[in-house]
């Protein structure tokens, strides 16, 4: 899949998603999903559509003077033709409320990239909080 790590390949998307959420920016965000998108977040139960779901999902999940940090500690790209992909990735979330409290996470995303006129965004994602480690 030599194509899937060339900068203008599909990783391109997981990229401006840790872009975005580094920058607690969810109209960045909101501009990785297609259209016809749909996407589970990990802190509300219902299946989001487009990029206005996307928006919404993040301007609520984090309060105005809220900092978010992620970082992927592995990654997969499976290539299923040149402008379709899987992605899976395991990432550690760092989060600090408007208040100072601070709080730590591992996020599980899986999603459909596909490659359109503006480039690599999310047909499907996937977010879940990870369990705890076993032992």
């Amino acid at each position: 899949t030599g194509f899937a790590m060339a900068q203008d390949g599909p990783i391109q998307a997981l990229d401006s998603f840790l872009a975005g959420f580094n920058a607690t920016d969810p109209a960045a965000l909101a501009r990785l999903f297609r259209i016809d998108a749909t996407f589970f977040g990990s802190s509300e139960p219902d299946l989001l559509h487009g990029p206005a779901g996307a928006h919404g999902y993040f301007a609520r999940a984090w309060p105005p003077g809220s900092r978010r940090a992620i970082e992927c500690l592995a990654s997969s790209v499976r290539a299923l033709s040149p402008d379709a992909a899987m992605l899976a990735a395991t990432c550690r979330t760092r989060a600090t409320r408007p208040d100072g409290t601070q709080s730590t996470g591992t996020l599980r995303l899986m999603g459909l990239v596909l490659r359109d006129a503006d480039g690599w965004r999310f047909a499907d994602l996937h977010a879940s909080a990870a369990p705890p480690p076993k032992g």
